[in-house]
């Protein structure tokens, strides 16, 4: 493989995995006449259903993980160029699944502040 086509497939690689970056950062907000600010109750709702979607794509990107990992194992020892980009893949994908998952949470705790709001009137911090 020549050294071109390595810096052209690192830079198809990074391009991705900073587009998924961007994919979890950026959550679909529902439509301003859905919901009110104020309906803290549809607030969390919708909140909760976002994170499932997020744990749901981190599963996704584990199960890609784990299909190159089988794939490495599996693989021709001898290899070393498709071992690395296997191993470079593996990596990824375990990277996005860390990303959804801390989106996941994040958003769980933006879940959690709307019903503190909506028990307590304000965002609830004891134990």
């Amino acid at each position: 493989m020549t050294m071109w086509r390595q810096w052209v497939q690192r830079g198809v690689l990074c391009g991705v995995m900073l587009g998924g970056t961007t994919a979890c950062a950026m959550l679909e907000h529902p439509h301003v006449d859905q919901i009110s600010s104020d309906d803290h109750s549809k607030l969390a709702s919708w909140y909760e259903q976002e994170a499932a979607l997020l744990r749901q794509s981190a599963k996704d990107e584990m199960v890609m993980a784990d299909a190159y990992r089988k794939k490495l194992s599996n693989g021709a020892k001898g290899d070393n160029a498709k071992s690395a980009r296997k191993t470079d893949l593996v990596q990824h994908y375990e990277a996005l699944a860390g990303w959804y998952m801390k989106a996941a949470e994040e958003t769980d705790h933006l879940a959690n502040e709307h019903r503190s709001i909506l028990k307590y009137g304000h965002i609830y911090e004891g134990n």
